[in-house]
């Protein structure tokens, strides 16, 4: 019964010892973590971030370039009255 005792205190011991990290390696897990997190959102989402900005414009410079061109007035005359 007491070798029982000590092998489960030992088992116990080496479990607690073997399980634990140390605080400063837990921190810089948790900050490389997030670190991966923000690369991996980036990744996937930095390209829409991109170009969604450029596609508004696009379609801003579209509109706009047909409604200059809707509402030009063409004359024969030039401004200076001379044909």
């Amino acid at each position: 019964m007491k070798r029982e005792k000590i092998i489960i205190g030992v088992m116990l011991i080496a479990t607690l010892f073997i399980g634990c990290v140390p605080k400063s390696k837990y921190d810089e897990l948790v900050k490389e973590n997030e670190n991966l997190k923000i690369e991996v959102d980036e990744l996937k989402n930095g390209e829409e971030r991109l170009i969604t900005p450029r596609q508004n414009m696009i379609k801003w410079a579209m509109k706009f370039t047909a409604y200059v061109t809707k509402n030009r007035k063409y004359s024969s005359k030039s401004s200076d009255g001379t044909n």
